[in-house]
């Protein structure tokens, strides 16, 4: 079973008779015992400094996978309602002066979130010390991206070793929609 830490955006921030989420999957995935979770929803940067930073203490740091589930655009990795929003390289740092534990699998659920060279992908893994990352080159629909993580995060049980086969389980089983969506993630091989 897979810990993740999950740290959702506000998706309607001007329209709060609304409230998507994507903790109903997760709770999908707990009551069907492939996955324990921690959700909190995010609106600043002063939050995700925060949330980041209590990923230092027991019991949330045994957490494996940290799940940042926000609206991005093509030319930032991470866009909050009313504030500036974060480049690939301006996340990492600050994941990494949050102290968050290494050996951490990060995913970026957020439009265009890894749409970026390969360089600067493996220095955003290098500067979080992440085990691996994934994520969406293109513009994503809300509902496909979860269903691919749903899936994704159901295969990332077990071992971190076999974590690049685990990856590649669900680009083979799934080739379609990672297409579609521009899913990637590294390291590849």
């Amino acid at each position: 079973m897979v810990s993740v830490f999950c740290l959702e955006g506000n998706w309607q921030p001007r329209d709060l008779t609304r409230s998507p989420s994507l903790e109903p999957g997760l709770e999908l995935l707990q009551k069907h015992e492939a996955i324990s979770y921690v959700h909190r929803t995010v609106a600043t940067r002063t939050e995700l400094e925060h949330y980041l930073r209590l990923l230092r203490r027991r019991p949330l740091k045994d957490f494996e996978f940290l799940y940042l589930a926000f609206h991005g655009n093509s030319r930032r990795a991470l866009v909050f309602d009313d504030e500036p929003a974060l480049s690939l390289q301006e996340l990492g740092q600050l994941i990494r002066d949050s102290n968050v534990p290494k050996d951490f699998i990060i995913h970026l659920g957020s439009c265009y979130g890894l749409r970026v060279e390969q360089d600067e992908l493996d220095a955003f893994r290098a500067t979080t010390r992440a085990i691996a990352v994934s994520g969406y080159r293109k513009s994503v629909d809300t509902l496909q991206a979860a269903a691919l993580e749903l899936l994704l995060f159901n295969h990332l049980g077990g071992p971190w070793r076999d974590i690049v086969r685990r990856f590649q389980v669900v680009a083979r089983e799934y080739p379609d929609l990672c297409e579609h969506l521009g899913f990637r993630f590294s390291p590849e091989a």
